[in-house]
């Protein structure tokens, strides 16, 4: 194990993938020599199936009842394993790979084409819901946006929250994502801020390169200050 680096691909319950998205998965940790350790539990405990939200949580379900239904099949078509690379693969990668293809097609008795259509239907499913979530919880309007920031900034808490979203079935998993970028829309597109909505007889202006916000009954204060201490709800980003 001390000899495993990053990129070197290792079997786990017979399915090939790097290192470091067994670590990413929970299958394997570091000790404090940097050295790959087989983590608590063990790979048993990482591949156990995903919890499925109760079905009357409209919180956590997906806009499309067929998405729904889709996503339920393939969860019992299929072993827990295979599910755990499909998904790891799809956070790294955006698709699977043939091996984990044909395994899951094999398991779930379809054409590997078939399901690599049903796979595509709860791909999309996963990324309207979570552009749906920022939009309607942190005013995030351009989704897009946000998601190319969380690439180039913040990539590996990106796959994190990507990967909580799809074990737990909640997109409140990108929450701390979407607060830092509504946070950073002020330095790198000060004009997004001024024409955003924040209610109340909230106004903002651009004083010195700095956009200032102007709150009724608490005076002028930087953005990011008002955002850290949850005086304003942006809407329109």
């Amino acid at each position: 194990m001390g000899d495993i680096k990053p990129t070197d691909i290792i079997t786990v319950n017979g399915m090939e993938m790097q290192a470091s998205i067994a670590e990413q998965l929970g299958m394997l940790t570091r000790d404090q020599s940097g050295r790959y350790v087989e983590r608590d539990g063990g790979v048993e405990a990482a591949s156990q199936a995903p919890e499925q939200a109760p079905a009357d949580d409209g919180a956590v379900r997906f806009i499309s009842d067929h998405a729904e239904q889709n996503l339920t099949e393939l969860v019992n078509a299929t072993q827990p394993g295979s599910q755990v690379a499909a998904m790891a693969e799809l956070i790294e990668t955006g698709a699977l790979s043939d091996r984990t293809l044909n395994r899951a097609a094999s398991e779930a008795s379809k054409e590997p084409g078939e399901l690599a259509q049903r796979v595509e239907l709860v791909k999309a499913a996963f990324k309207a819901q979570a552009d749906a979530h920022v939009a309607t919880t942190h005013g995030i309007e351009d989704a897009e946006g946000l998601w190319q920031w969380a690439r180039q900034n913040r990539p590996n808490d990106l796959k994190h929250a990507m990967n909580q979203h799809g074990m737990n079935r909640d997109p409140r998993a990108y929450a701390g994502l979407a607060r830092e970028y509504v946070a950073s829309v002020a330095d790198h597109s000060p004009a997004a801020v001024l024409n955003a909505t924040f209610g109340g007889g909230i106004t903002a202006s651009e004083v010195r390169g700095q956009v200032i916000l102007n709150i009724p009954g608490k005076g002028q204060m930087p953005f990011r200050s008002a955002l850290k201490q949850g005086l304003i709800k942006v809407s329109g980003l």
